[in-house]
């Protein structure tokens, strides 16, 4: 599973089709992912610190976590499924 790790904002501008938001300062719902699968978070791509911090915290929590290097606005660009929400102004790359 994809857990989006942006701000909920960002979140609803472009994300990955079928990841799961969990914002920055809402790490402690990591308790409602799969523990029976691997999580992989996803930020704005490849300098952001957001998927990071999450990796940190799954980890720690004992699920199996890795870091996607691209974000939605790299997955838009390579022509991928990024789900949007209607009138809600697109997060910038």
């Amino acid at each position: 599973m994809v857990l989006d790790a942006r701000p909920e904002a960002g979140f609803r501008a472009g994300h990955i089709r079928g990841a799961r938001s969990i914002p920055p300062t809402e790490l402690h719902r990591l308790g409602e992912l799969p523990t029976d699968s691997e999580v992989v978070a996803c930020c704005r791509g490849p300098v952001c610190a957001y998927a990071d911090e999450a990796v940190r915290e799954m980890t720690r929590h004992g699920l199996r976590a890795a870091r996607l290097e691209d974000g939605p606005p790299e997955w838009a660009r390579a022509g991928l499924a990024v789900d949007r929400e209607p009138s809600v102004e697109r997060e910038r790359p």
